[in-house]
């Protein structure tokens, strides 16, 4: 995984990262199946990886040709480490990926691990079999089967990086395939297109000529990563912008030089990508609705931001638009009779494990005697926000059934058991990506909440502040009911990745409840 394989990669794990997403170091290519009749040792590269100017992580990738079964096969081997903070709390990221393809870049299996303590492992294995990838997906110590229809022209991950190098492209060139990509249990389509050769500044502080390739992955549309190559077909640099309001980078530099210390503790993600707002909104959560002026540089905010029940977005303008936020309660009839949703958002699954005894003991604790849904739904809420007492920023995105029995973490805890105690009790439950406004920071920031579906609405609630719903000063970007048919968590949480760092707000207009 050299330079423009990894930084799509980190990129895809990174926007967790604002909801406490952390990965520590482990390793999964000992566990793999030894590759006993390798011809050759492989060349390794070592790259370090850059968020704007601030160093934090370096990464190791290695290949080999190998027989397997009487096949020439190809395998690469790679991993990334990173860290930086999250409101002072180190966070520590490791991703692990070893592939075997064919000769021409068939996929023929995977293994990709993830480790999140204090939560457990998520790890992804996955063999070619006839026309279907049949994937193996560890979470939170349960294992689930998921079959992906297979075309054998489909590549593997490694491959893109491997075609640059032993077939580079000319300028004007364009050349398009399609990728697994393990981060997100999917298949993508990936465009490379070469470019004139141009100058860039490397690691050394030093201008250079370089070839020039453009990638572009269509589960991340308007992200575009630029590849330097010299004439030997190495990625000596790498960079896609737009992440959190910065470039990240990767260079490619001896092994001594990957392994010097990591100074990303400096970056604080999330201090360093509030949206600051003047002047500060008065009370805030007591609001009854709120018009924002939206801008977001690159992107119209109207295509961004989704309208739904508690808000609605028009545009204004290329890159601007008006946002209204309500803060909405239960009718005392039906708002919408025809509107329902899907029976799997009350139902058990990988992250919101309703079926799980600890779950149910906390959410049969928290409801009693109460039979009204939406009573039940603001008593968890508050029930959530008082058991949960050792409120960490270092917890990863732990499952429900990890937090009823850790009963700690931030944002994401708080709304993963919520959601899960609701469908105790049968209320459809999703949870929501987006900003909030925080009185003592007097700005906008990441965070996850909850949203439970009551009288043809979905209601929001956050366990976090435990008010008996929310006021208007929540911005919802995505939204997620973890299904297992759901490709990937991660997934849902992309939209984020093109706004954080890029978007700006102004309060037009604030009411509050009477």
């Amino acid at each position: 995984m050299t330079g423009t394989r990894r930084v799509f990669c980190l990129a895809i794990v990174a926007c967790g990262w604002l909801l406490s997403e952390s990965v520590f170091p482990g390793s999964v290519l000992a566990q793999a199946k030894p590759a006993a009749d390798s011809k050759a040792q492989g060349e390794e590269e070592w790259n370090v990886i850059y968020m704007g100017k601030t160093r934090v992580g370096y990464s190791r990738s290695n290949t080999l040709n190998i027989k397997r079964d009487g096949r020439e096969l190809i395998r690469s081997e790679s991993d990334s480490t990173m860290l930086i903070k999250r409101f002072g709390q180190e966070l520590k990221m490791k991703l692990i990926l070893s592939t075997e393809e064919t000769l021409d870049g068939q996929l023929v299996s995977v293994d990709f691990k993830n480790e999140n303590p204090p939560a457990s492992f998520t790890r992804t294995t996955g063999v070619v079999s006839g026309d279907k990838l049949e994937l193996s997906i560890v979470n939170a110590g349960k294992t689930s089967k998921k079959s992906i229809a297979w075309d054998k022209a489909n590549k593997s991950p490694a491959y893109q990086d491997r075609l640059l190098k032993d077939e580079p492209l000319k300028t004007g060139e364009k050349r398009e395939f399609k990728v697994f990509l393990p981060e997100m249990n999917q298949i993508a389509t990936v465009t490379v297109t070469g470019q004139d050769p141009s100058e860039t500044t490397l690691l050394d502080g030093k201008k250079h000529t370089l070839k020039r390739v453009d990638i572009t992955q269509s589960v991340l549309p308007g992200f575009v990563t630029k590849t330097w190559i010299d004439d030997e077909g190495h990625t000596l640099k790498s960079s896609t912008g737009g992440f959190f309001g910065s470039d990240m980078s990767t260079y490619r530099v001896s092994r001594e030089e990957a392994l010097k210390e990591i100074a990303g503790a400096e970056l604080d993600i999330a201090i360093d990508t509030l949206i600051k707002i003047q002047p500060p909104i008065q009370r805030a959560h007591e609001s009854q609705e709120i018009v924002y002026l939206v801008t977001v540089k690159g992107h119209d905010p109207a295509t961004e931001i989704p309208a739904g029940d508690s808000q609605t977005i028009k545009s204004t303008g290329p890159e601007t638009a008006e946002l209204t936020v309500k803060s909405i309660r239960p009718n005392s009839t039906v708002a919408n009779p025809a509107k329902t949703v899907a029976a799997d958002f009350s139902t058990p699954n990988r992250y919101l494990q309703s079926d799980d005894p600890r779950v149910i003991k906390h959410a049969e604790a928290a409801a009693g005697d109460t039979a009204s849904p939406w009573e039940i739904a603001v008593k968890m809420e508050h029930y959530v926000r008082e058991k949960l007492t050792k409120k960490n920023f270092s917890t990863a995105l732990a499952t429900a059934a990890e937090v009823a029995e850790s009963l700690e973490g931030d944002c994401t805890e708080h709304a993963c058991l919520l959601a899960a105690m609701c469908r105790v009790k049968k209320i459809p439950s999703r949870v929501v990506v987006g900003f909030v406004y925080a009185d003592s920071l007097e700005a906008f920031g990441g965070h996850m909440w909850t949203e439970v579906f009551i009288n043809g609405q979905w209601i929001p609630l956050d366990a976090t502040l435990g008010r008996g719903g929310i006021g208007a000063a929540h911005i919802k970007l995505a939204d997620t009911g973890f299904q297992d048919n759901e490709t990937s968590p991660t997934a849902s949480f992309l939209p984020i990745l093109r706004v954080i760092g890029n978007m700006s707000l102004k309060v037009k207009t604030v009411t509050y409840r009477k």
